[in-house]
């Protein structure tokens, strides 16, 4: 018994002793890189730990009255439970830090103690690199285990690269990255780089390994990328690569992920280990004439492929195995995991694996709906070619071409092609069509290949080339569809009726949610995908109904030709009206708009998905919001001073006029036109005006202003329109009197750390800061008629712009506000970005409305 309670005592011990070590171990590799600020001070430790959860503690370490840290429990909602309590000490690395304030995200460094135990468990790094004072590159780091590149625990860190100065980087839970949570909202585009680097327990130098590296290229400058470079393999071994453009350019900043196409390879060596290649490494090797070298933390980088030249490098390579992956659909979700989430991915077009293909990085964008071009035995550089019978960008020299279809989304394959190069000259020139997908081929047609164009692998090229699909284009589709239903019901008027379930609809589309619904109805891409589907099942049963041979040779030229003769002629039927672009339900039809008055008397709001202003006494407040959501419909039963699942009151309005509250000037004397409800002087009331799906408009009426034998009435029209964040502010001064000077003040918070920002020639007056950590980082705006401008004020409460008026003639501004958490991508804009933001909504006569 004695002997069983010494070893079960020795293994405890022996756990026990790893347990430390494997900490100490951390945290030697964290000391390695950052030195002392990776020690964690015990006893201000506890004293965080005591106090109230959410309070910021300062510490001034050379006694020069600036503090060099801040210390605080992180209650921000995105950090799961797993990492609770979250004890975060930041080191101002800029100097810029002053007691009272919020660190930024700029130069400063956050060390996290997952659920305070009082060790280091990751850090991020933000690095100003042109004094700006805004981000240039960011570093998450973690320790890492053993894997294939490296046998022992390492030190690694994502490390990204803003190149086109957007200030938009990695989200963060926890202060690390997890795909899951933290993929939709870290920014990955515009011109970004970014790499995985590992320091050994006894390295010197940082290895880049797996995302190595990962480039993202904006070629209109519109922000958004249209073209994405994923090399992956360990230090300057290549192997495997995966290259995606969006071809028609379709992304936009409220969608900024598109793409339509990848090309995935695996280089030479890597994809099968031999007797002199022992691990699988690849043969294929980065030359230092295309490699970038850097720093991180003092300690040298090994290279790696540079952003400037990696097209370069890539398009003459002899890959091992390539596969071109055309997302035929336009929905480039996570398919592999039962269409687990149908967001865009980022990564570009995730080729599925397949038997003779191992796949390449993950979640797969599935085996359906994508069309696949396979050459798994390469001896040429990649050649692609455009096929103008077909409008489509191929592979040449693919020996296996096919696409499986799932229109329903039940993860049953529908329906199946296969394309053929007969002739084997590398091009295709036959379809087979298997319309049940039993592996069957019930269709063939041939498709002339003399017109076939070679074409370089770039985005110039594809996105020049392939003709975008129109809303012309898919009615004439949907006018053949009709046709060819036409003619089936005059030979046979049961056949549709038998097989109607088997014809692609999306009316009726169930587990998949509303957004992607919305994305297919308003894909012109989709909607070409859906009427293809539907114009060859429906060729392949007129087929199949007793009709002569010479109309199934005509049917044949329907694909020879891809619609480019008079089919209306061929079919013996009279051309149809042609359909509207869309079969479904416009999601246009659903208000965009709302708002709801007295659920706590005098307020009044107003909104649309994006944002929700609320007025009372005179004071204007917003709500901000984390999706595009109506939320004064329910707005009686919420509680919204603490975060909920849609955001909250982003701006504590206190004894200020909020965001946009206005000053009546009277022969300069200013009169507030807002109070705190209890001044009996002040009578407010207010009213919704205007209202419809796409806009509304509320009154309010501030009544006895100014002096009594003369008193003022302020009427204001506040307006807000779908899709957009600004609400115009229609502002008139009525009754008085006729003979005073009159002025329009208008007001914002005045945060207790704030950047203010004033461009009169732009009529702009912005203002960026922080109140209480709940909340978080705000912005807000006043867009004002220039010519209007009479000076600026500053006071204890307020930053105010002063406009000139007059009395019974209306004058309107614009105020937009912005909850940085509520943003998708809110790591890490500046106040130079916001104030930018508003100068291009005032420069945008379109969206003003100074009338």
């Amino acid at each position: 018994m004695w002997i069983k309670k010494l070893v079960a005592f020795m293994f405890i011990l022996l756990l026990t002793v790893i347990s430390v070590f494997s900490a100490d171990d951390s945290t030697q590799l964290f000391e390695s890189v950052f030195g002392n600020h990776a020690i964690l001070d015990m006893t201000f430790h506890q004293r965080v730990l005591s106090a109230t959860p959410g309070e910021r503690h300062y510490r001034d370490l050379n006694n020069d009255g600036h503090p060099e840290e801040v210390w605080f429990i992180d209650l921000d909602s995105r950090h799961p439970e797993k990492y609770r309590p979250l004890l975060v000490k930041v080191i101002d690395e800029d100097g810029d830090l002053e007691f009272g304030d919020e660190p930024d995200l700029d130069s400063d460094l956050y060390i996290a103690d997952w659920k305070a135990d009082g060790s280091v468990n990751a850090v991020l790094d933000y690095t100003d690199i042109d004094g700006d004072n805004d981000v240039d590159e960011m570093g998450m780091y973690f320790i890492g285990g053993g894997s294939n590149y490296f046998p022992g625990k390492t030190l690694r860190v994502w490390w990204g690269r803003d190149d086109c100065d957007d200030n938009l980087l990695w989200y963060n839970v926890g202060y690390t990255y997890d795909q899951r949570l933290c993929q939709y909202r870290t920014h990955f585009g515009g011109e970004e780089t970014f790499v995985a680097f590992a320091l050994a327990e006894t390295g010197k130098e940082w290895i880049p390994f797996f995302e190595n590296p990962f480039l993202f290229y904006d070629h209109d400058g519109d922000g958004v990328a249209e073209e994405v470079l994923r090399l992956s393999g360990y230090d300057n071994e290549v192997e495997s690569m995966r290259y995606s453009f969006d071809v028609d350019n379709d992304a936009t900043i409220e969608q900024p992920r598109d793409f339509d196409v990848s090309l995935t390879a695996w280089a030479p060596g890597s994809n099968a280990k031999s007797e002199d290649n022992q691990r699988g490494r690849s043969s294929l090797e980065i030359p230092n004439r295309f490699m970038e070298t850097m720093t991180l933390r003092d300690i040298p980088c090994r290279g790696y492929l540079a952003h400037e030249y990696a097209p370069h490098f890539v398009k003459p390579i002899v890959w091992d195995r390539m596969m071109l992956t055309w997302d035929e659909i336009d929905l480039n979700g996570d398919a592999q995991n039962e269409y687990s989430d149908f967001h865009e991915r980022w990564e570009g077009v995730i080729a599925h694996g397949t038997s003779d293909f191992p796949q390449v990085g993950g979640p797969s964008c599935g085996p359906f709906n994508k069309r696949y071009e396979l050459i798994s035995d390469n001896t040429a550089p990649l050649q692609i070619y455009y096929h103008p019978f077909d409008n489509r960008i191929h592979l040449k020299n693919a020996q296996r071409v096919w696409m499986e279809v799932d229109w329903d989304f039940d993860r049953v394959i529908d329906m199946r092609y296969t394309l053929v190069d007969s002739d084997a000259d590398g091009f295709i020139d036959r379809y087979e069509y298997d319309a049940n997908a039993d592996s069957i081929v019930d269709d063939v047609w041939d498709i002339n290949d003399e017109l076939i164009q070679n074409i370089e692998w770039s985005w110039a090229d594809l996105s020049t080339i392939r003709k975008p699909y129109t809303a012309e284009s898919l009615s004439e589709l949907m006018a053949l569809n009709q046709a060819i239903e036409a003619k089936i019901k005059s030979i046979d008027s049961n056949a549709l009726i038998n097989i109607r379930k088997a014809l692609p609809d999306w009316n009726n589309l169930v587990n998949v949610p509303e957004f992607a619904i919305e994305r297919l109805d308003a894909s012109l891409e989709s909607q070409h995908f859906l009427n293809e589907l539907r114009r060859d099942l429906l060729i392949y049963i007129l087929k199949n109904l007793p009709i002569t041979n010479q109309l199934k040779e005509k049917l044949d030229v329907l694909h020879q030709h891809n619609l480019k003769i008079d089919i209306y002629k061929l079919l013996d039927i009279n051309r149809p009206v042609a359909n509207a672009p869309s079969e479904y339900k416009p999601t246009q039809d659903n208000p965009k708009v709302a708002w709801a008055q007295n659920w706590i008397p005098p307020n009044i709001g107003w909104e649309s998905e994006q944002i929700a202003y609320r007025a009372y006494w005179g004071k204007f407040d917003f709500f901000g919001k984390n999706r595009p959501i109506l939320i004064y419909p329910t707005i009686g039963s919420q509680a919204y001073h603490e975060e909920t699942e849609w955001g909250m009151d982003a701006l504590n309005v206190l004894d200020t006029p909020g965001c946009g509250g206005a000053t009546l000037y009277i022969n300069q004397k200013p009169y507030p036109l807002w109070s705190d409800g209890k001044d009996g002087v002040l009578e407010f009331t207010a009213r919704v005006i205007q209202e419809s799906k796409q806009q509304v408009t509320i009154e309010i009426l501030v009544d006895n202003v100014g002096l009594k034998d003369h008193p003022y009435r302020v009427r204001m029209h506040c307006s807000l329109m779908s899709g957009r964040s600004d609400t115009v502010i229609k502002t008139r001064i009525e009754s008085g009197n006729p003979n005073d000077e009159l002025a329009l003040g208008i007001g914002l918070t005045k945060l207790p750390q704030e950047s203010v920002m004033l461009d009169t020639e732009a009529g702009v007056l912005g203002v960026r800061g922080f109140q209480i950590p709940k909340i978080g980082w705000i912005s807000m705006g006043v867009v004002f008629p220039k010519d209007r401008y009479l000076k600026y004020v500053s006071s204890e409460n307020e930053n105010q712009v002063v406009l000139s008026a007059k009395a019974n003639e209306w004058i309107a501004y614009h105020i937009q506000c912005d909850w940085l958490r509520g943003r998708r991508f809110n790591y890490s804009p500046s106040a130079a970005d916001w104030m930018q933001q508003l100068k291009t909504l005032a420069s945008n006569q379109s969206h003003l409305d100074f009338r």
